[in-house]
């Protein structure tokens, strides 16, 4: 019988989580609600090539789907004082950003 834990640990592995971070915590709770015969099939996905259909669910339901954090009043000014701040000690610098591609966009329109 296969035990939640070491399945969740296998898909975090897998996807290159940090086995103590909120994204592989999420996962083992998933993984807790599953039926044994799912459970078994989620751990053969984790160990074989390729990305399967079994693992799609988990990494779905695992994820943060939310696209609102920079789009918060508080935080852009935030942001908008560390830039000066940035800028202030180098002015001769060029100021360079980088936007992880993620979510659907709004953060890099923001």
């Amino acid at each position: 019988m296969t035990d939640a834990a070491t399945v969740a640990g296998l898909v975090a592995q897998r996807l290159g989580l940090a086995p103590d971070g909120p994204v592989a915590e999420r996962l083992a709770a998933q993984c807790r609600t599953l039926s044994p015969d799912r459970l078994a099939m989620v751990r053969l996905a984790a160990i074989a090539p390729g990305l399967h259909a079994e693992l799609l669910p988990l990494i779905d339901g695992a994820t943060n789907r939310e696209t609102y954090f920079f789009r918060d009043p508080k935080q852009l000014s935030a942001l908008e004082a560390a830039l000066r701040i940035s800028q202030a000690a180098d002015r001769a610098a060029p100021l360079t950003l980088w936007s992880a591609g993620c979510a659907s966009g709004e953060e890099a329109f923001t």
